[in-house]
């Protein structure tokens, strides 16, 4: 888990790891935004969470890179390798747009402490 006092912190983090890892890999970042689900998705996805989980939020980041196989076959490694666990939502590759680029929607969970009252 990404252990962070709030949930931006925790995004802001998580965006900044994923931006180093990619261009560490030779992998051109076109865009690395957080994404967020609509109200909808994200009640009902609270209303479904175990009590367990109080204070885990997911962060979800979308990025979108130049289509460089090796080096993208090279970043997944390096996801599944890491500590915490990051999933890959979705991976979408466009070998013929001009120029080749790839997406990825990743998710994480971050574990936001508790406000001190």
């Amino acid at each position: 888990l990404w252990q962070e006092g709030e949930i931006g912190l925790a995004e802001a983090a998580a965006q900044d790891w994923v931006r180093a890892l990619a261009t560490k890999g030779g992998l051109g970042v076109r865009e690395l935004a957080v994404s967020r689900p609509g109200a909808a998705v994200a009640v009902a996805t609270a209303a479904s969470a175990p009590q367990r989980l109080a204070g885990v939020q997911p962060v979800r980041l979308r990025l979108s890179v130049d289509l460089n196989r090796l080096a993208l076959m090279g970043f997944l490694a390096e996801l599944a390798q890491h500590e915490r666990v990051v999933v890959v939502d979705r991976l979408v590759l466009r070998p013929v747009s001009q120029p080749p680029s790839a997406e990825l929607d990743l998710r994480m969970l971050a574990a936001v402490k508790a406000e001190a009252k």
